[in-house]
């Protein structure tokens, strides 16, 4: 990009192939070249038949799930932490409705959302999805904000009921089928924030 402020938008970026081009935020490239569509085409960031979500640069979905994985090993580690230090030991961590465990559970949840938060929101990118390179960027390819990164991480706030952690874990299992069915790859914290993951 030249020296000048540059509206966000798809433009060729320099080094890149021929007949390729890439999203401008306004201060930064987002995703990777991707192909100019052909005269009637949906262009980048439209949805629509042709070069539509293609164009966007969707995340493939199996590096999805392994990002995932990453963040839940890393949740798992802040969890059995949060509960030797809060006290009742990571096998109760959770139980009941009341006790050490109960707090642990809450803390560590929190935890957790605090942590996807400020990362999202910060850099669009998860621990998983910084080693997977992947990034959380709206429907039109712009950068995330607090508002999107919020609507993200709403369903982990289930995780802190006994019994309505279910719910969240149920609304996993559903994200991961339209990982690989849905039209943008968007699971259902994306469709409630509109964003997708693209590659970074």
């Amino acid at each position: 990009m030249s020296d000048s402020p540059q509206p966000p938008g798809w433009y060729y970026a320099q080094g890149d192939p021929p007949d390729t081009q890439r999203y401008w935020d306004g201060s930064q490239w987002q995703g990777g070249p991707q192909p100019v569509p052909a005269a009637g085409q949906a262009g980048p960031g439209m949805v629509g038949g042709g070069g539509g979500t293609a164009a966007m640069g969707l995340a493939d979905s199996g590096k999805r799930v392994v990002a995932r994985l990453i963040d839940f090993v890393i949740w798992v580690i802040i969890w059995m932490i949060i509960a030797a230090v809060v006290g009742g030991g990571s096998a109760n961590i959770g139980t009941g409705f009341s006790g050490r465990g109960f707090i642990a559970g809450i803390v560590a949840t929190l935890a957790v959302i605090g942590l996807e938060f400020f990362l999202t929101s910060s850099k669009g990118q998860s621990v998983g999805k910084m080693a997977m390179s992947l990034k959380v960027v709206k429907e039109d390819g712009s950068a995330l904000d607090t508002q999107a990164a919020g609507m993200r991480v709403a369903p982990l706030v289930l995780g802190i009921f006994p019994f309505i952690s279910l719910i969240m874990w149920l609304i996993g299992l559903v994200s991961l089928v339209f990982l690989f069915t849905d039209e943008r790859r968007q699971a259902i914290w994306d469709k409630l924030a509109k964003t997708i993951v693209v590659d970074a």
